[in-house]
């Protein structure tokens, strides 16, 4: 496991937005805006985070939403998987709610235009700077895209508190579950985290 500490500067910020993705990576190994220590607080490279990443199920990027050099970071870690893994990976993107996830899987077809999926998706502001990048990779590469965002609906003070809620929440935890293939229930998950 490994943990990121950021130091965002002007020209990290700069490097974040000006170099591809490619320029970036060599950034991020050569002069990196970041240090990457283990569990242990021992410091660590790009690469090993890579092959840790790799060895595992389910990656969990937490991020700032608002922050250019994380969603740098992100693309770079996404791209970097994607190569190592020769594309066999599946993203979850909390910036797609989970009742969107039919427009997600047109426009990832190719079925509807990007002018149209942006229309009949809720999108935040920074999407095409910052979110947009890893979508295109993972369409140009042919990999799955999940909307895991909880639906608007379902964030509603008067739902939240209904026991159709938490239908709706373990109907989505299941699908996405079952999305990722993965073989463990997503409640004991949740309940042996104490999310739940």
């Amino acid at each position: 496991m490994f943990s990121i500490n950021s130091f965002l500067s002007k020209a990290a910020v700069a490097a974040a937005l000006l170099f591809p993705v490619q320029a970036a990576a060599q950034c991020v190994i050569d002069k990196p805006a970041y240090m990457l220590y283990t569990d242990e607080g021992m410091p660590s490279s790009f690469g090993d985070m890579i092959e840790a990443m790799a060895q595992s199920d389910v990656i969990f990027f937490g991020e700032y939403h608002n922050s250019s050099v994380v969603h740098w970071l992100e693309r770079v870690v996404f791209t970097s998987l994607a190569d190592r893994l020769d594309n066999k990976l599946t993203l979850g993107m909390e910036m797609f709610e989970a009742d969107t996830q039919l427009k997600v899987d047109e426009y990832m077809a190719g079925l509807i235009s990007e002018e149209r999926f942006l229309a009949e998706t809720y999108l935040w502001d920074n999407y095409k700077t910052d979110y947009a990048p890893v979508v295109k990779c993972a369409k140009e590469r042919g990999i799955r895209l999940i909307a895991t965002n909880v639906p608007r609906l379902c964030l509603s003070g008067m739902w939240m508190r209904s026991e159709n809620f938490h239908r709706a929440l373990s109907y989505i935890l299941e699908k996405c579950w079952s999305e990722l293939k993965l073989s463990r229930s997503p409640i004991r998950f949740l309940q042996r985290h104490r999310l739940c």
